[in-house]
């Protein structure tokens, strides 16, 4: 099996055992943030925004967490399809710790959150150095239709961000911007900030390497398969609970559950259609030792 020669043999083991031990410590304090924020009567400010954090927070205790240190695992143990999940459920974890720290207004649990927050992107970036990309495009087979993933990734975040856009540019020119944030009890809007400064051009540049068969393309875009699936479930729940908790509040509204839970289910579906054209490997990718 080839290893990739710029990166010894020691260190990516190294850095593999390191993600896997983050990964350990990640969903332990996402799990804690997440039942505390749901259970606990910590939030504050606007009711629709409480609501809506409970359903982030029940989505990262109940499957995110468990998923990533499940498929920590299974990829140690030479899962090829687990590190996909490995790496979307780290995606997903830095993407809604940072929702918590910065979506919510400041709270007992802000620590917590910064600590969430920081060993997720930790887990990441360690998930990352642990792949030999090379290896991972072998195990990909010729049967993988990778331009229709590619088309449909792509087309996904040219739709996020002309909706995003459509709010922002017009609230610009009209010097409006407070009336994106109206109600919500925060300063700016985080989802639009990180969408549109990382994760669309990240899973952008995804679609684009993997429609010219280039290793980074599949792992970026398996991974962001695996994220996405998990993500638009969690915006059904979110704002299920976010309308619940105040019916009144155009910010959360019980008419997007069905379409995103929808989503969900497709995206599920493309990432299916993905793995299943994903060979396994006892000796594979992110290599760490045992015991």
């Amino acid at each position: 099996m080839a290893i990739d020669q710029r990166i010894p043999t020691t260190s990516r083991e190294t850095t593999s055992r390191g993600a896997v031990r983050l990964s350990a410590a990640l969903a332990v304090v996402a799990a804690t943030a997440g039942c505390l924020t749901f259970f606990g009567g910590f939030l504050v400010g606007p009711g629709v925004m409480q609501g809506s954090a409970r359903g982030t927070a029940l989505m990262m205790f109940l499957v995110a967490a468990p998923a990533l240190i499940l498929a920590a695992q299974r990829t140690r143990r030479g899962s090829t399809r687990w590190l996909f999940v490995w790496g979307g459920m780290s995606m997903f974890l830095v993407y809604n710790s940072f929702m918590l720290l910065t979506a919510t207004p400041m709270n007992r649990l802000f620590l917590l959150y910064v600590a969430a927050f920081g060993l997720a992107v930790a887990t990441l970036i360690a998930v990352a150095r642990s792949v030999d990309a090379d290896g991972v495009a072998r195990k990909c087979g010729p049967g993988m239709r990778v331009r229709p993933i590619a088309v449909y990734l792509g087309a996904t975040v040219v739709l996020n961000a002309l909706a995003w856009l459509g709010r922002i540019v017009p609230a610009t020119v009209s010097d409006r911007m407070p009336d994106l944030v109206e109600g919500m009890g925060i300063a700016t809007v985080p989802t639009y900030l990180q969408d549109l400064a990382f994760w669309l051009p990240l899973i952008a540049f995804g679609a684009w390497q993997l429609w010219h068969h280039r290793p980074w393309g599949y792992v970026i875009c398996g991974a962001a398969l695996a994220f996405w699936t998990l993500e638009a479930a969690t915006v059904a729940v979110d704002q299920w609970f976010g309308n619940r908790a105040d019916p009144s509040s155009e910010i959360a509204s019980a008419a997007v559950v069905v379409p995103f839970a929808v989503l969900a289910a497709v995206t599920a579906v493309v990432f299916w259609s993905f793995l299943r054209h994903v060979a396994e490997d006892p000796e594979f990718v992110a290599r760490t030792p045992r015991g």
